[in-house]
């Protein structure tokens, strides 16, 4: 007989609002998801009679998860009062991204988002659509800034990649990251490709 809750796949509904990307839209857009709650499947008194040690077991696992609970109590004719979980609460984004272990990656987004976009507001609408880029890019964001910077201070420039000299940065890599460079420029500017 399956347990009434499968904790593996409400953990992976709780996760589902990172992996989506809705908690880095939210800090983008400046609103909040919390409190956030997810509700769990009814528990109805036919189900604690005829299968009892199976709703047990089912709220015990659930109960010893590190998800939070809100309990709630029912009247059942024939078993009287019972308290039973009823959602999934997380009260604030602290709580949240300490319990799906997202802390430090969250804080290195919000730190980099802030960075790229005191440097170019223009990418708060970029990076709306395509949050993940900030962590997946994280170590070479200075480079690239530093690239898409000399094509906007030099906007009628006619060379060729291999042309460029720049300061720690070889020509393999703009190649490279050629696509991400075009991207950003014509999102912070109307630009020709680079070629």
């Amino acid at each position: 007989m399956p347990l009434l809750f499968d904790v593996e796949s409400l953990f992976s509904k709780c996760e589902s609002f990172y992996t989506k990307g809705e908690i880095f839209a939210s800090y983008i857009n400046k609103t909040s998801l919390f409190p956030l709650a997810i509700t769990l499947p009814k528990i109805k008194e036919s189900h604690i009679q005829k299968e009892y040690s199976n709703v047990l077991k089912s709220i015990k696992q659930l109960e010893t998860s590190t998800l939070p609970l809100v309990y709630k109590e029912f009247a059942f004719k024939s078993l009287g009062s019972q308290k039973l979980p009823v959602q999934i609460e997380f009260t604030t984004l602290k709580h949240y991204l300490q319990i799906i272990k997202k802390d430090d990656e969250y804080q290195a987004f919000t730190t980099l988002y802030d960075t790229l976009t005191a440097r170019h507001p223009q990418l708060q609408s970029f990076f709306l659509k395509r949050p993940f880029l900030l962590l997946e890019k994280a170590l070479i964001w200075q480079k690239i800034l530093t690239i898409v910077d000399f094509f906007l201070a030099n906007p009628s420039l006619n060379i060729y990649i291999r042309e460029l000299s720049l300061q720690d940065i070889d020509t393999k890599f703009i190649e490279k990251h050629k696509k991400l460079i075009d991207a950003l420029l014509s999102h912070i500017t109307v630009k020709e490709p680079l070629r």
